[in-house]
């Protein structure tokens, strides 16, 4: 899970308890039972979210290349969010495993 800053704790358990944690996922097979789940919660591509992103969680860089890519965008002032719990939370360890069947 990442970009949860911008959310007070009860805001995030909410969401996960209503929305995030609902939503049904399709197995295409046994194998995929094993597959670790990522959730973004500012990812979905809405304009809501990525205004959150570009608002509490892109860097400069990104924000320059956003603005040429977009230029007609008015970019939101940069805040620092307002809660500090992602850089607590369990990052992926993108460990790849080779089957030999």
């Amino acid at each position: 899970m990442e970009n949860t800053d911008h959310l007070s704790d009860r805001e995030l358990y909410t969401l996960l308890y209503e929305e995030v944690l609902r939503e049904e996922t399709v197995f295409q097979s046994k194998d995929m039972m094993n597959l670790n789940c990522h959730i973004d919660l500012v990812g979905s591509g809405s304009e809501a979210d990525t205004e959150l992103y570009l608002k509490y969680y892109a860097d400069e860089n990104y924000r320059a290349f956003w603005l040429n890519e977009f230029p007609d965008d008015v970019l939101p002032n940069h805040e620092p969010p307002p809660f500090n719990r992602d850089r607590q939370l369990p990052k992926p360890t993108h460990k790849i495993v080779h089957r030999l069947d």
